[in-house]
C-alpha cells in the first residue's frame, strides 16, 4: 500500500531519509507506511500525509440540497428566505 505524502525540507542540500533523497523546499512522494513513519519522525521535516489509504468504500450519507438562491423553496411555501427580487418593483401609479 502506497501513501501520497508532500514532505517540506527546509534545508539547503539534498537530504537523504527513509530511502529518498528529499530536495530542498516541497516534494511530493508516494511511501511505504515503513517509509512514512521514518520520514514523520524527522524533526528536520514537514510532513502531510495527502490521501487515505484505499480500504473498502463506505456509501456516502445522503445530503440535503439547499435551495439556491431566488429557487422555490416547498418549505416555506414561497422564494427561500435568500432569495432577493431580480427587478425592481413596477410603480402602478403617477408620481406624486
Amino acid at each position: 500500500m502506497a501513501i501520497r505524502v508532500q514532505v517540506t525540507s527546509p534545508l539547503a542540500s539534498v537530504y537523504y531519509r527513509a530511502g529518498l533523497a528529499l530536495v530542498p523546499g516541497s516534494s511530493e512522494h508516494r511511501v511505504a507506511p515503513e517509509q512514512y513513519t521514518a520520514l514523520a519522525a524527522d524533526p528536520r521535516l514537514a510532513v502531510v500525509w495527502l490521501d487515505e489509504p484505499a480500504g473498502p468504500a463506505e456509501p456516502a450519507a445522503p445530503q440535503e440540497s439547499a435551495a439556491p438562491v431566488g429557487d422555490l423553496d416547498p418549505a416555506v411555501g414561497g422564494l427561500s428566505p435568500q432569495a432577493k427580487p431580480s427587478a425592481k418593483p413596477r410603480r402602478t401609479g403617477r408620481p406624486a
